[in-house]
């Protein structure tokens, strides 16, 4: 959940405003061609419907607005300790439409204008939906007392007469507004409760709104019932629904238009206006009959339309309706001389309980001492989360052992440490769980539980398959503390609710039925997390261009680099991309809408095997798919299918093209390279690919004269012109595949890892960029760089990008994709690769997260070093063990100097202390987790033939 806009307070008008920066909508940076936001101001939108560039120092933050779940830190120390919402209090002020002023109102007495709204989660049945739009029904009352009811209002034909910019586009309407008809076709085929329709009315008051439709896509289903199967139709009669309305006290925002029902009817003061209330407003004309024969001559408005004199004589067939329609409009019009208005939100205060990392909980904080954590680094855990013990080196997929799963009780924000109680592993899902220990360790350490990832507010649903388990880990309070049997069927709205409350390992419910319970982990499901976020992930992604752009990089990284590339002849430097976090796409039925038995399928496989335990997940890369856009067939060793065509046999539509005469060159100088020679080529050819990852693909005998020119083209400037610390290899019998390596520099977390990457050149190729895959070993070292291989970069269409950042058929290579690579992935602050965080290069809240992802990034560069000694891949393993028998001292040195407390990615080349290098800076959780790697690490490298002896006492660190 994301935190609301701040509240604000000009120090020369004094009026409270909504504050908005550039940074908060990145979408609006193409359409929006003003003048750029100067630093240190913001732009403010009144509630006098003006908006104006205010400098920060003429405006003071009086509120900010919270959710259940927001991540917080003290605005006094925004470095420090993390939090959790987990209550929200908010006291409005309102204002009528005339402008008197009711102060200090708690958001609880509230209520809406209609009872749902854009984002609401609703239930029908045994299903739990999302509403994403919805129509009104509006009752709109005319000067003259006529009253008609517009079925499913729409806002482009009946307008707001003039609409506040604040008005919320949750209620385009609202009680006591002025509206006005784009034309008399509106009200004419509207349903008329009093009075008739006349061309000339266009414009009236509107008293009433209700939903009349509602747009819902639904997410789950209970799983059980007759029903369960059947996904419902997207458009739905709101009478029908059932809001899941937990924490609606904590979601009004300034500007809202509300109801006060506490508050007594408010009488219209000028025109005459009067309006149906809410019961009369459903009837129709002439439902009810009068026995009365008192004879009335008809008004002009009730008798609208009709052309004779009002005291012409009617008929008597229609002297009955006539008397009823008389009647009944001096009924209404009694009754609307008090209809409710609404009231506009213009100020809030809101204190919100904070449950900190420290595992203490502080209640009633004013929200302006606290500021918004929007994007919490990976390793900011809470207490009460679920976490996994992660294994400290890199032989996790060869050990049988199962990691430890626990319960965070505290956390030391300043020393990364944290304190886990840690669970015994229990045969049967339904066993209750039992606590083993408490245990100090590193965040690095440590990992969320991929099942169990809950958090105050979330909505969640009974897992069907787990009501045994219920019975024995859950109790249910009711108001008299009672126990209740547990859910039987979804009628009683007991099987979908809102987390408020962790404790102990367990988690508080409320249910839609209003019970309260505390259930295991096992027992509930989270939805609306995964199933349908539209955040950008990988290629085709509709993120603005400037979240993927060059300004994420530094301006004398920038300039290096550029001046690397003009050194090589490469003018058109590419600009690297930037991914956000990728996520997990849920089983889904044919009608797009969750079912949680397939969602849950895989949760519920793994308890299986025990809920409070978990099997290691497996790093062989030969078993991880590409997860980016140029997706490929995964390799087979043993595939004897794939295509090997030699050099010289590519064909053509017309004919055979012979092998060139540059491609006879690079073949004859090209030598083999030996094993034990003390310098490895950084450009060679060689035969067989027989572990890449793309060996498999479609090879190159259908490319052409153009493919092959492009080809050769690459390989003649990788051969003449690549960087130091880049090595490739091609193959001669696929001229398609291509494989790299780039050595992580000094002065970064890489320095002197090996980073290895397959490229595919398809038959498109050069019109289309290269396919590539990173070899992780299972770790996510760089935001660009996926764990399944994916290679997140604007060059190569992975992520978006423009002008020179994308791939150009006519200017780009292989060369320029390496050296991006090199010089923008695997540089000095990887953390702000991530898009959209480069906003946060110098705030607190960056920076720290920088200095986390580093540490983090560090550890998995030495766990990824003894992976790569044991699994070389081909063709490299003379470069394997010669770089680390030549740097394994340097390696150790590093770690030595980090253990000592110095920043990470402050040493020189040789790994010594230099006049940047900043003491004391590591925290105690970096070296504990170091301390644990380094042993193992020592004893890797020793086997390579590294010179170790100086740091024997590492050995004893752990």
């Amino acid at each position: 959940m994301a935190a609301g806009p701040n509240e604000v307070d000009n120090k020369d008008l004094h009026e409270n405003v909504t504050e908005n920066t550039d940074n908060d909508d990145d979408d609006d940076d193409d359409d929006d061609e003003s003048t750029p936001l100067p630093a240190d101001h913001v732009r403010v939108l009144w509630l006098d419907e003006s908006e104006t560039t205010q400098s920060l120092d003429d405006v003071i933050v009086v509120d900010r607005a919270f959710l259940h779940g927001d991540y917080v830190a003290a605005a006094s120390n925004a470095t420090g300790q993390v939090g959790v919402v987990v209550d929200v209090n908010i006291t409005v002020d309102l204002s009528t439409i005339d402008g008197k002023l009711i102060n200090h109102v708690s958001s609880k007495d509230l209520k809406r204008v209609r009872d749902f709204q854009v984002g609401d989660y609703v239930v029908l049945g045994p299903w739990l939906g999302r509403i994403d739009d919805v129509l009104d029904n509006v009752t709109v009352m005319f000067d003259d007392a006529s009253v008609c009811k517009v079925l499913k209002a729409d806002p482009l034909r009946l307008k707001p007469v003039g609409k506040n910019l604040l008005e919320d586009a949750r209620y385009p309407y609202y009680p006591g507004q002025r509206v006005k008809a784009s034309s008399s076709s509106v009200f004419k085929n509207s349903r008329w409760l009093s009075g008739l329709w006349k061309a000339s009315r266009l414009e009236g008051t509107v008293t009433n709104v209700t939903a009349g439709s509602a747009f819902v896509y639904w997410i789950a289903s209970a799983g059980y019932g007759p029903d369960s199967s059947i996904t419902p139709s997207e458009e739905q009669n709101p009478k029908n629904l059932r809001l899941l309305a937990c924490f609606s006290h904590a979601n009004w925002q300034l500007g809202d238009w509300c109801l006060l029902p506490s508050l007594k009817p408010l009488s219209t003061v000028s025109h005459g206006k009067t309006s149906l209330d809410k019961s009369e407003s459903d009837s129709e004309v002439g439902h009810e009959e009068t026995k009365s024969d008192l004879s009335v001559e008809p008004s002009s408005s009730s008798l609208a339309g009709s052309k004779g004199s009002v005291h012409e004589t009617w008929p008597l067939h229609r002297k009955k309706f006539r008397k009823v329609v008389v009647k009944r409009d001096k009924k209404s019009r009694k009754k609307e001389e008090h209809f409710e208005k609404a009231l506009q939100i213009t100020s809030t205060k809101t204190r919100v309980d904070v449950a900190w990392q420290d595992g203490n909980i502080q209640r009633g904080l004013d929200s302006i001492s606290l500021i918004p954590i929007e994007n919490p680094g990976d390793h900011e855990f809470v207490a009460e989360q679920y976490v996994v013990e992660k294994p400290s080196d890199g032989n996790d997929d060869d050990s049988g052992d199962v990691s430890r799963v626990g319960v965070v009780k505290s956390v030391n924000a300043k020393e990364r440490t944290a304190c886990v109680r840690w669970l015994k592993s229990v045969a049967r899902a339904e066993d209750p769980k039992e606590f083993d220990k408490e245990e100090i360790v590193s965040v690095y350490e440590l990992e969320g539980h991929q099942d169990y990832d809950y958090c105050y507010g979330d909505v969640v649903v009974r897992l069907p398959s787990s009501h045994e388990a219920a019975d024995v880990a859950e109790y249910e309070v009711k108001g008299d503390g009672a126990k209740n049997e547990g859910c039987t069927n979804f009628s009683d709205l007991s099987w979908v609710g809102n987390i408020t409350g962790l404790r102990n390992g367990d988690i508080e419910v409320t249910w839609a039925d209003g019970m309260v319970s505390m259930v295991g982990p096992q027992a509930i499901y989270v939805v609306g997390r995964d199933d349908d976020d539209d955040d950008s992930v990988g290629g085709g992604s509709e993120a603005s261009d400037d979240a993927a752009s060059w300004e994420t990089v530094e301006d004398t990284e920038m300039d290096s680099l550029q001046m690397a590339l003009e050194d090589l002849g490469m003018q058109n430097a590419s600009a690297m991309s930037l991914d956000g976090e990728e996520h997990t796409t849920e089983n889904v039925q044919t009608n797009g809408a969750l079912s949680i038995p397939l969602a849950a399928l895989g949760f519920m496989t793994r308890l299986a095997s025990g809920i409070f335990s978990r099997g290691q997940r497996s790093t062989d890369d030969s078993s991880v798919n590409s997860g980016g856009d140029n997706e490929v067939l995964p390799h087979n060793l043993s595939d004897s299918s794939a295509v090997q065509t030699p050099i010289c046999g590519i064909k053509e539509e017309d004919g055979v093209v012979e092998e060139s005469d540059a491609t006879a060159e690079l073949l004859s100088e090209s030598s083999r390279s030996e094993v034990g020679s003390s310098r490895f080529k950084g450009f060679d050819i060689v035969k067989d690919p027989l572990d890449h990852y793309y060996l498999g693909a479609n090879a190159q005998n259908n490319a052409g004269r153009r493919w092959l020119k492009k080809v050769q083209q690459d390989w003649n400037i990788l051969k003449k012109n690549l960087p130091d610390g880049i090595y490739v290899r091609v193959y001669e019998n696929r001229m398609d595949l291509l494989r790299a390596v780039i050595v992580g520099a000094y002065g970064t977390p890489y320095q002197d890892g090996l980073f290895f990457f397959d490229f595919h050149l398809p038959p498109e190729y050069p019109d289309v960029p290269p396919s590539a895959y990173y070899h992780s070993g299972g770790w996510r070292i760089n935001p660009n760089l996926y764990e399944e291989g994916k290679v997140c970069l604007s060059l190569l269409n992975t992520w978006t990008g423009r002008g020179n950042e994308v791939w150009d058929p006519s200017s780009s290579s292989i060369l320029q994709v390496l050296v991006s690579l090199q010089g923008l992935v695997l540089n000095s602050k990887p953390y702000f690769n991530e898009a959209g965080y480069d906003k946060q290069v110098g705030t607190p809240e960056g920076e720290k997260n920088s200095f986390s992802y580093n540490e983090n990034t560090f550890l998995l560069n030495c766990k990824t070093i003894m992976y790569l000694i044991r699994r070389p891949p081909k063709d490299f393993e003379d470069l394997v063990k010669e770089h680390f028998r030549e740097r394994g001292y340097y390696i150790l040195k590093a770690c030595d100097a980090y253990m000592k407390g110095y920043l990470i990615g402050s040493l020189s080349e040789d790994a010594s202390i230099c006049e940047s290098s900043i003491a004391n800076a590591n925290s105690v959780g970096f070296k504990l987790m170091l301390a644990k790697i380094v042993p193992k690490l020592l004893l890797a490298l020793n086997e390579v033939g590294a010179d170790c002896q100086e740091f024997k006492h590492l050995q004893d660190s752990a």
